[in-house]
C-alpha cells in the first residue's frame, strides 16, 4: 500500500480472516461475515538513541463476505489510516498515542515498562496511553 510506503513502512501484511477463524480468535462476529486485518511495523527511534519497530495490528470484524462490500471496507480502511497519519504529521497527536490501541499487547507492556524505567514490574495503565483490554 503506497500510503504506508510513503510513511517509511515497508513491512506490511493484509489478511482476510474467515468467520470460523475469527470466532476461534474470540472476535465477536456476525454470521456470514469475515474480518480483515492489517499488520505493519513502524520504524522508530527513541529519545535515548535506540531504535526499533513498533508492531501495529488493526482488525476490522464483521465485513460482509461479498466482494463489493469487502472492497468498500478496504477503502474505508485506507481513509481511516490516512486521517490517523495526517493527525500525527500535523502534530495534533504522537504516533504512539494515536496507534497505541492497535499496538501488540505484549509489546505495549514492554513499552510501558521502558517508559516508566522499570523491568518486570506491572505499570498502571493510567500512567501511559492505551487500552490493555484490546
Amino acid at each position: 500500500m503506497r500510503l504506508l510506503e510513503n510513511k517509511g513502512i515497508k513491512e506490511t501484511r493484509f489478511t482476510n480472516i474467515s468467520y470460523e477463524t475469527a470466532l476461534r480468535a474470540r472476535l465477536q462476529m456476525q454470521e456470514g461475515t469475515c474480518a480483515i486485518m492489517l499488520e505493519f511495523f513502524k520504524p522508530t527511534e527513541l529519545a535515548d538513541g535506540l531504535g526499533g519497530t513498533i508492531p501495529i495490528k488493526i482488525i476490522i470484524p464483521n465485513v460482509p463476505n461479498d466482494e463489493k462490500r469487502k472492497n468498500q471496507a478496504y477503502r474505508i480502511f485506507y481513509w481511516y489510516l490516512k486521517t490517523k497519519f495526517e493527525a500525527v504529521e500535523t502534530g495534533m497527536i504522537e504516533f504512539e498515542q494515536e496507534f497505541m490501541p492497535a499496538y501488540s499487547h505484549r509489546q505495549r507492556r514492554r513499552f510501558r515498562e521502558r517508559l516508566a524505567g522499570v523491568q518486570g514490574e506491572d505499570v498502571p495503565a493510567d500512567r501511559v496511553w492505551g487500552d490493555d483490554e484490546y
